[in-house]
């Protein structure tokens, strides 16, 4: 797999060391930044509401998000939820030290209706879809950049509404 295959460190310069652990380089080594750990994958919980017409053709209105590093949900309304999704997941794509940073954004059944709403628009702003992990017509994971995109049914193989249940959880 591509992520594990990539280093674990990187080199900055001391001045962007902040509050990190970080390891000399050899004495031999030319080059004197120091080594830190990369920051993890951040990853992001997330789920559509959409509407359908007449057709049966179903449009997004409203998609919500939160990421595990904050406690707070974000929501995107309206016909463009999907691109202002794209533009946050974009946002929070960059490291403290502004290097590119890899996103997880999980949706409980993205091979339902979320998968394909994600590819539409993939698909017509010419976003590259790369690694896409297909059962049957329906697509479990794919990436697009940095960003990948997870079914949280493949390891919850329930629906959210029995989570609390199963769990043992008395309240969400």
């Amino acid at each position: 797999r591509e992520e594990e295959d990539e280093p674990k460190m990187k080199r900055v310069s001391r001045d962007k060391i902040g509050v990190r652990p970080f390891i000399e380089p050899d004495s031999e080594d030319v080059d004197t930044q120091v080594w830190v750990e990369r920051d993890p994958p951040l990853q992001v919980y997330c789920g559509y509401e959409a509407t359908v017409d007449a057709e049966g053709v179903q449009t997004a209105i409203l998609l919500c998000a939160e990421s595990d590093e904050e406690d707070q949900t974000m929501f995107f309304y309206g016909l463009d939820c999907t691109k202002d999704f794209f533009q946050w997941l974009e946002s929070l794509a960059v490291d403290q030290d502004s290097d590119n940073r890899n996103m997880i954004a999980v949706f409980h059944n993205l091979k339902g209706y979320d998968g394909m709403l994600l590819l539409q628009y993939c698909y017509a702003n010419h976003r590259e879809v790369t690694d896409q992990i297909p059962i049957e017509t329906k697509v479990l994971s794919f990436k697009s950049d940095c960003l990948r995109f997870k079914d949280s049914l493949c390891f919850l193989p329930f629906g959210l509404a029995k989570f609390s249940t199963t769990f043992g959880i008395n309240k969400l």
